[in-house]
């Protein structure tokens, strides 16, 4: 039976803007300067690839096909056999995980940090039980596991210092890119669940695993002065309009919905609300809630306020333990003498299952 955990991560809506920079990039112009990275080749020994057999274009064809192949097995769409020599990275990658008793519940999920203009798409998402969730990050090489092992810590030759305090490695350059990971997954989900990531390099004859130190997902890493911030482009960072105060408002609001059927007690007072999802949320019987969400604006709301709304039903349903019903609705207040000029209910593509 899948897990608590394993169920709101599976419910988790990505990001949908790629506004900013992606963290890869991040890290080439920014912390390298836009200087390639070259580390050091290992010795090469007898029997060990060289220099000719190991080529930037073989390296991007394989990546490609493990990234593929991941997220078939994590969508069920692929079985792994280990008798397939084309499965061999794959089959590594996974035997690793169960060792560690990790589940993959998503692939190539966005997350976004707009308000320091970073986005990255996490490789993988997996949970521990009921109390971890797990940031992975694939990287594939050319080399052995030996070879691997000999330059993973060596510091790049043509820049030697990503910041003051870290080497320009492979290993930290991996643990930066999982920390944004880490840091970004934090804010869309429950609070005070637990986030760790996990670099995961195939090499030719094997799998290593890399936890990473939870100082990568600091915020002090990813303060860049040149980059603007990107704000509204993800739904987290949307501000619905605050429910107005007025007595004549209120009754615009109780008219507005009244219109659809959701009457109004005269006991219940509208500023008695929840802020936590939407602008207030009205109970409409012991397991059914309608979601409001008040929009100021002079035209049609954006995607991104759709989606903050859409996640806030998801949030309710999943704090209820998923045994209610959520509807939502979003009300386009206007500046103009009327008070509203739209009335929209949530598509049911944008609701939880089960929640209809």
């Amino acid at each position: 039976m899948a897990s608590t955990l394993a169920r709101q991560v599976s419910m988790l809506v990505p990001a949908t803007s790629a506004t900013g920079y992606g963290i890869t990039t991040v890290l080439k112009n920014h912390y390298r300067k836009e200087k390639p990275f070259r580390p050091p080749w290992p010795k090469k020994k007898k029997g060990q690839a060289g220099k000719k057999r190991i080529t930037p274009k073989k390296g991007i064809r394989i990546g490609l096909s493990v990234h593929s192949m991941f997220s078939k097995v994590v969508q069920k769409k692929l079985k792994i056999n280990p008798a397939n020599f084309k499965h061999a990275r794959i089959h590594n990658l996974f035997t690793g995980l169960k060792k560690r008793r990790i589940v993959c519940i998503r692939d190539e999920f966005r997350v976004t940090r707009p308000d320091l203009g970073i986005f990255t798409n996490v490789d993988g998402i997996g949970v521990i039980g009921d109390s971890v969730v797990v940031v992975i990050e694939l990287k594939n090489t050319q080399y052995t596991t030996e070879q691997h092992l000999e330059v993973y810590d060596k510091p790049c030759m043509n820049r030697r210092k990503l910041t003051k305090d870290l080497l320009n490695t492979e290993r930290n350059a991996h643990a930066l890119q999982t920390g944004f990971g880490m840091n970004a997954l934090q804010r869309v989900l429950p609070k005070n669940t637990s986030v760790t990531g996990l670099v995961i390099v195939c090499t030719a004859d094997g799998a290593k695993m890399y936890d990473v130190d939870s100082s990568f997902a600091d915020d002090k890493h990813f303060h860049i002065p040149t980059i603007k911030p990107a704000t509204g482009s993800y739904m987290k960072l949307v501000s619905f309009q605050p429910i107005p105060k007025t007595a004549t408002a209120l009754e615009h609001i109780k008219a507005a919905l009244s219109k659809f059927g959701y009457r109004f007690l005269k006991s219940m007072v509208l500023t008695s609300f929840n802020t936590k999802y939407g602008s207030f949320t009205m109970s409409l019987g012991d397991k059914s809630y309608l979601v409001v969400a008040l929009v100021h604006s002079v035209g049609k709301p954006g995607e991104a306020k759709r989606r903050q709304l859409a996640n806030d039903i998801n949030k309710l349903w999943i704090d209820k333990k998923r045994k209610v019903k959520v509807r939502g609705c979003m009300l386009v207040f206007s500046a103009g003498p009327k008070p509203f000029h739209t009335v929209e209910f949530t598509p049911k593509t944008y609701l939880p299952r089960d929640s209809l």
